[in-house]
């Protein structure tokens, strides 16, 4: 049922113990005399009866379906610890990594599934069951051939890169840095023995760099990949990631330039990979101003356009937050009021924008003001003007900018507002 690893387990342990009872030293039988004298006991001392332990087992014995029984019965026949960590691992990997090859394909899946195998190995083996893959920093313990590409290598070719994988697996390392040394070492090795294709199917699947791109793409939460599209980015990211991870925790100014200038190669080959429209979503989601307007939005069935007024609005909020902390006229509870306002300010706009407050009503249609030139009569002022044409002393001001109203004479031009009552709305508006 569990394949390889138990019967590798099971061959292992019977040798073990059929070569202990083999090479047990033999006690020779006791003399009469001592026989007859060991029989005397005593009053009260108890008798002492050998118990004889069978040394062969069928493996049906120890297996169970109950991985904490499981345990009970690799330790009941003697198993070291270091034994039964590494079969209840290799158990537990493998048949998570079935479950993914079989499941729903996205980096969120893979990393919910990746915290339920933590969370029962943890349960079964201890909180640091996970310091080897710690240190090591490359899941390559994880691997299994179940991948149509892998599955198709030939035995002798499989054999190869399991032992590869299995003495790599065995050295401990520091820190990420040594990791990342170390595994190219590895990947050399592997390059050996395999095709381009497949070395690329084998990293994009276990290596640590897979696994730090998937992380990163389920924190962007709503970049949905597909699985040609995040070999396109594995491929485009891996050499950048490992160039990183090499350059380690260094921060003398030698070391911060290469990593500034690798990380914006590693920036372009990503925008190269996922073309123009992707790479502007990409980007986006990476701010979380924009990530919580889609998650607004999505959250209240609101459509695609309110996403973009959302998100300005929340841009604003970050920006009027920001203002009103750096402001040191205001007191603690003018601070907490302006907050508050702009809290309410956004919830509506939210609210809003998601389609659960009807728009504001816009402002009605105003009327259009004109003009037409007048020129004065003697006798005439502003107010009978005002008076004679229907209109407003401060609208003809309004219309006759700079005009000294008190210094008019006959035969003066002026302007005179003339009131346009508003156009009717379009059919449809």
């Amino acid at each position: 049922m569990r394949g390889q690893t138990i019967l590798f387990a099971s061959i292992s342990l019977n040798v073990a113990l059929a070569a202990a009872w083999v090479l047990m030293p033999k006690t020779p039988a006791p003399k009469p005399a001592a026989a007859a004298q060991e029989s005397k006991r005593l009053p009260g001392q108890t008798k002492l009866v050998p118990v004889i332990r069978k040394q062969f087992f069928s493996w049906s014995e120890i297996e169970s379906e109950d991985y904490e029984k499981y345990i009970q019965n690799l330790r009941a026949i003697g198993c070291p610890e270091q034994t039964i960590r590494d079969i209840i691992l290799a158990d537990v990997n493998k048949l998570y990594n079935e479950r993914k090859a079989t499941e729903q394909q996205s980096p969120e899946h893979f990393q919910a599934l990746d915290a339920e195998r933590q969370t029962l190995l943890a349960q079964l083996l201890g909180a640091d069951w996970d310091a080897a893959e710690r240190n090591a920093g490359f899941a390559f313990s994880r691997v299994t051939f179940t991948d149509p590409l892998l599955d198709e290598l030939p035995a002798a070719v499989r054999t190869q890169v399991l032992d590869i994988l299995q003495r790599w697996s065995q050295q401990a390392v520091p820190d990420d840095r040594a990791a990342a040394a170390l595994e190219q070492k590895v990947r050399l090795e592997l390059a050996g023995i395999l095709s381009p294709a497949q070395l690329d199917e084998l990293l994009s699947r276990y290596s640590a760099n897979a696994a730090n791109l998937n992380n990163e793409l389920a924190q962007l939460k709503y970049f949905k990949t597909t699985p040609q599209e995040f070999r396109a980015l594995f491929r485009a990211t891996d050499a950048f990631d490992l160039q990183l991870r090499l350059l380690g925790n260094a921060d003398d100014p030698t070391t911060q330039a290469q990593r500034q200038a690798i990380a914006q190669q590693r920036e372009a080959a990503i925008k190269n990979a996922l073309g123009a429209a992707r790479y502007a979503e990409y980007t986006r989601l990476h701010d979380p101003a924009f990530r919580d307007a889609v998650e607004a939005v999505i959250a209240g069935g609101g459509t695609a356009q309110a996403v973009s007024a959302l998100y300005a609005v929340n841009q604003e909020v970050s920006l009027q937050q920001a203002l009103i902390a750096a402001n040191t006229n205001l007191t603690a509870l003018q601070r907490q009021i302006e907050l508050k306002k702009i809290e309410l300010a956004q919830l509506q706009a939210e609210a809003q924008a998601t389609g659960q407050l009807p728009p504001e009503p816009s402002a009605p249609p105003q009327p259009t003001v004109s003009t037409r030139p007048h020129v004065i009569q003697p006798g005439e002022t502003i107010g009978l003007l005002a008076r004679n044409y229907s209109t407003r002393v401060s609208d003809i001001i309004a219309v006759n900018p700079g005009v000294n109203f008190s210094a008019l004479k006959p035969g003066d031009t002026i302007n005179l507002p003339v009131i346009l009552p508003p156009l009717p709305p379009l059919p449809g508006q």
